[in-house]
């Protein structure tokens, strides 16, 4: 019970303390996506998706990026911001016990 009271109260951890490799507008996107509050975290998947292309093409125009993420690149995406929350929650976890 005392695990899942912390989950609800504490902030998570900077992923970027687990794996310092991880860019920071990764950790940024992905830190947002465990906001608490759901009015700091994304509206919907599209704005999750737009943020995901910024990173991958931050200097190219607009008009130059591809239309779309490819499902693959949305996939290994959704994968790391899993793995990132779920090491943090374990991490978490790791600490009260």
């Amino acid at each position: 019970m005392a695990t899942i009271a912390r989950i609800i109260a504490a902030a998570p951890s900077d992923v970027r303390q687990l794996a310092p490799d991880i860019p920071e507008h990764v950790s940024r996107v992905v830190h947002r996506c465990l906001e608490k509050s759901p009015a700091n975290r994304y509206n919907d998947t599209r704005d999750l998706r737009l943020d995901l292309e910024a990173h991958n093409y931050p200097h190219e125009p607009i008009a130059h990026r591809p239309s779309g993420l490819r499902r693959r690149d949305l996939t290994v995406a959704a994968l790391g911001v899993l793995a990132a929350g779920t090491a943090l929650a374990d991490k978490n976890f790791s600490k009260e016990t």
